[in-house]
């Protein structure tokens, strides 16, 4: 049947092909014996790649696994991480769709302003600043890209809205400052509320109070820290003042 044509309800006419049965098995047999062919060539051709990806992860693995068994850390390990976390999250911020809504670049920036710039392009002639600036970064300092990257890549993933719902809370902005806390920062007594959901809608209506709003807008003024080693500095470090980075080698 090849096509209806209806002509009323519950009236209509039916179009039919005459079909040679014996071509059409014909015509059949040889599509499957040509794709059979194909797929057997492309077997054969992608067997060494295979094989090779198969023996050569649990060579990795059986190291790896090794290594997780040390009771001490294991030599270079830092390292590894760094490189491997500061490659990876590259990727995810350049790479895809998620890089359309990103706003890691501008982070990134924000982050190295104060780092000599590198300028160059990506190879093939399109120049992307996180990607080249991130590269060079790389090369020097692993471990401080990785620190970079991930900080802006946990950044991306807050904005005003994360401190009005209690699982974006804990999902997003309470690890960043797990690893903040870890570095040596400390919370002012704003992010300290806000952690604690002090932005969270209180009423049906959607509103707040309002209150730690304005405490954040008040925070972000005494969180202007003086330039490292400079008198303001010292004096800051010894006062103990909230908000800023403790800087521990």
């Amino acid at each position: 049947m090849v096509g209806i044509r209806a002509l009323t309800w519950g009236r209509a006419v039916v179009f039919y092909r005459e079909v040679d049965e014996q071509a059409e098995a014909e015509a059949k047999r040889e599509r499957e014996e040509r794709f059979a062919a194909e797929r057997e060539e492309r077997e054969r051709a992608e067997a060494p790649a295979r094989g090779f990806a198969d023996a050569s992860r649990e060579l990795r693995l059986t190291f790896v696994s090794h290594l997780m068994e040390l009771k001490g850390q294991p030599k270079g390990m830092g390292r590894a991480v760094a490189l491997l976390a500061s490659r990876f999250t590259l990727a995810v911020l350049t790479e895809g769709f998620s890089q359309w809504n990103s706003n890691a670049d501008d982070i990134w920036a924000s982050l190295t302003q104060s780092i000599e710039a590198t300028s160059g392009d990506d190879g093939d002639g399109d120049f992307d600043p996180l990607r080249v600036s991130v590269e060079a970064m790389i090369k020097r300092d692993p471990a401080r890209a990785a620190l970079g990257l991930l900080i802006a890549a946990a950044e991306d993933t807050i904005d005003w809205t994360t401190w009005r719902d209690p699982e974006a809370i804990d999902r997003h902005a309470a690890p960043l400052y797990e690893a903040l806390d870890a570095l040596g920062y400390r919370q002012s007594e704003s992010e300290s509320d806000a952690l604690n959901g002090s932005l969270i809608p209180s009423g049906d209506d959607g509103s707040d109070t309002g209150e730690a709003e304005a405490a954040l807008e008040e925070d972000a003024k005494l969180r202007e820290t003086p330039e490292e080693g400079s008198a303001e500095a010292d004096e800051a470090g010894d006062a103990g003042e909230t908000g800023e980075v403790v800087q521990a080698e």
